[in-house]
């Protein structure tokens, strides 16, 4: 019986053993690259107000939560919030990731960083900078956007004097 005992423990361990050596090694410097890449891909596609190549980025059940928006679920209430942020007239956009940070999995991962944009209003050009936090999801070998927040540094303007 004791030997029947430590034999099935030693199976037990053994499997565990091979069941972990076969989990693969992340490259965590290479997926954090990849990461950076993807937001390279961000201000080209505002620039030529490629909603496509904008929306491409997300999962089809991903959620944008763009600043002086309701939320966008899915891939149509997605693009149509980028198509109306590609309307602003003179709008650029530079994408500046400041922190990457990939799961020990390898299979989510977080960007935060800050959005820099230029908008054209009849007073001249305006610069507003904002901070965002992507969560990256990874869909078989590919990287996609599943949660996309982006908002404000500036605080509110003070509300404009009222008529009596």
């Amino acid at each position: 019986m004791r030997l029947a005992y430590r034999a099935v423990v030693f199976i037990a361990i053994s499997a565990l053993g091979a069941s972990c050596a076969g989990t693969p090694k992340i490259d965590m410097a290479a997926e954090e690259r990849s990461i950076r890449a993807l937001d390279e891909r961000w201000a080209p596609a505002v620039a030529m107000s490629d909603v496509e190549a904008a929306v491409a980025l997300y999962t089809p059940d991903a959620t944008l939560l763009w600043q002086d928006a309701p939320a966008a679920k899915g891939t149509d209430a997605i693009r149509t919030t980028w198509a109306a942020v590609m309307k602003t007239p003179g709008r650029k956009l530079s994408v500046v990731p400041e922190r990457v940070e990939i799961a020990a999995a390898g299979d989510i991962a977080t960007d935060v960083g800050r959005l820099e944009s230029q908008l054209s209003t009849t007073g001249g050009p305006v610069d507003v900078v904002s901070k965002y936090l992507h969560v990256w999801h990874k869909v078989g070998t590919e990287w996609k956007l599943y949660y996309s927040m982006a908002n404000s540094n500036a605080p509110p303007s003070a509300p404009s004097a009222q008529k009596k």
